[in-house]
C-alpha cells in the first residue's frame, strides 16, 4: 500500500492531466487503493464535486485510517 501510494504520488500529475476531465464532476477511481490519485485529481480538477475509491473492503479500511491522519 505505501509503494503504490508514494507511486500514485510521484505519477499523479503526469497521469491525471493526460487526459482532460474538467468536464467531469465525479471521479471514480476502481483500485483505488489509498485514494492518492483520487484526491489529486479533486485538486488538480476543482470542477470535481466527488471522488469516489472502489476497492477491496481490508484496502479501504486502510485509507480511512491513512487519510484520518493526514
Amino acid at each position: 500500500m505505501r509503494g503504490m501510494h508514494g507511486f500514485s504520488q510521484l505519477s499523479a500529475q503526469a497521469v491525471l492531466t493526460a487526459f482532460d476531465l474538467s468536464g467531469f464532476r465525479v471521479l471514480v477511481d476502481w483500485g483505488g487503493a489509498t485514494g492518492a490519485l483520487a484526491a489529486a485529481a479533486c485538486v488538480i480538477y476543482s470542477g470535481l464535486s466527488k471522488a469516489v475509491v472502489v476497492d477491496l473492503p481490508h484496502v479501504v479500511e486502510k485509507a480511512r485510517e491513512h487519510f484520518s491522519k493526514t
